[in-house]
């Protein structure tokens, strides 16, 4: 019985769970990265580049995450006959799905430090970075440091199993199965282990809460500040008032001067709507949103996967307890990785909450795919009235 239920949950997390939530991943960041490429000159600037770079990371790891659902839920560990499928999954499509997984934090940090360096001061609280140089190659550069940075952390896992064929005394089959090697017994193995945890897992995600939580505590003092400021300026402007001061005794020249000027502010009155759909307090209401959603994701993850990352650790101080506990580990770790998918399958949503821009073009590019379906379900619905 407990084993039948370890097949039906193996079935149900790897068959059709991942599959699904990888497939709504891998569309929604190639819609967004499409939406950001043919609208380029739109979003020419530091943010949208790193989001590029996001989508990119993020679809290469649900790539990786669909092969592993492919080896694992169809076809079970006790019916692998080939040798180097066994290497590919354990030693490669594994430790690319962690290499993409560290390089898409990596890039999370990097766009949370870009914004906490844009709030210089009260007035220049810019989300689109128009006002900010910068350079493409610059840009690539840090990207693929990132991505080297993370290849070198999680290189010595290329190696971390050999895999030997086994013959089953009960079934009198024989299949292939990974062993750890015996360099991935050593205290040193284990000491990189220890730190792999620490510095993949939980340094990123409290690394980017940490920096999000700042930055809406500064975006709270400068919204503050700013409300302060424009309550001064009005109490001003009403005390100027109550003066008594009139336009009375004003010579015809000042009179001709205040027309002057009201027909000149009357033309820059395009400028002054235009400022007042991107300023200052708009902005920083867009700031705090994109906050409050990667302090989101990132807290979900620290809770939903912190049992699956305690598990690695137990397992690394007891190896040999893997056997005793096959089962509940793998839920475990099944589990842990259908989380990690759901979050990292969240990220695109930090392009369509935010920019109203793209939710717009999002929007239209989902309603004119949707239009086909839409008329080929009427039509079949007609065929069937008619009938």
């Amino acid at each position: 019985m407990q084993e039948l239920n370890n097949k039906l949950m193996r079935i149900l997390i790897y068959s059709f769970s991942i599959p699904f939530c990888s497939t709504i991943g891998i569309f929604g960041n190639t819609l967004i990265l499409c939406i950001l490429h043919v609208k380029r000159k739109e979003f020419n600037n530091i943010m949208y580049f790193y989001m590029k770079g996001l989508a990119i990371s993020d679809i290469a790891y649900i790539f990786f995450c669909i092969q592993v659902c492919i080896f694992r839920g169809v076809y079970p560990p006790d019916t692998w006959r080939c040798k180097d499928y066994c290497f590919y999954l354990y030693n490669v499509v594994i430790t690319m799905v962690n290499v993409f997984r560290g390089t898409s934090d990596f890039i999370i940090i990097c766009m949370s430090i870009n914004r906490c360096q844009v709030i210089s001061n009260i007035d220049q609280v810019d989300t689109s970075r128009k006002t900010k140089e910068f350079s493409k190659l610059v840009l690539i550069a840090q990207m693929f440091s990132v991505f080297l940075l993370s290849l070198a952390i999680n290189s010595p896992c290329f190696w971390e199993f050999r895999i030997i064929h086994y013959e089953s005394s009960s079934s009198k089959e024989s299949y292939y199965k990974p062993v750890l090697n015996e360099r991935s017994r050593t205290d040193i193995w284990m000491i990189y282990k220890y730190w792999y945890e620490f510095l993949m897992k939980f340094v990123p995600a409290i690394t980017i809460v940490s920096l999000n939580s700042a930055l809406i505590l500064q975006l709270r003092y400068v919204s503050t500040r700013r409300n302060t400021l424009m309550s001064t300026s009005d109490s001003y402007t009403s005390s100027e008032k109550k003066t008594g001061r009139n336009i009375i005794h004003q010579t015809k020249k000042n009179i001709s001067n205040n027309t002057v000027s009201i027909i000149s502010s009357g033309s820059t009155c395009g400028q002054i709507i235009h400022q007042k759909k991107e300023s200052p307090c708009h902005q920083i209401t867009l700031e705090k949103r994109m906050s409050l959603i990667s302090v989101f994701i990132s807290g979900v993850y620290l809770l939903f996967t912190s049992p699956g990352i305690f598990a690695d650790i137990y397992l690394i101080i007891h190896p040999n307890m893997l056997g005793d506990n096959d089962n509940k580990f793998n839920m475990i770790v099944g589990i842990t990785n259908f989380l990690e998918v759901i979050i990292y399958t969240m990220n695109f949503s930090l392009y369509c909450g935010v920019n109203n821009s793209i939710r717009c073009y999002t929007i239209q590019v989902l309603t004119r795919m949707a239009k086909p379906f839409c008329s080929l379900i009427k039509k079949i619905i007609n065929l069937f009235i008619k009938s």
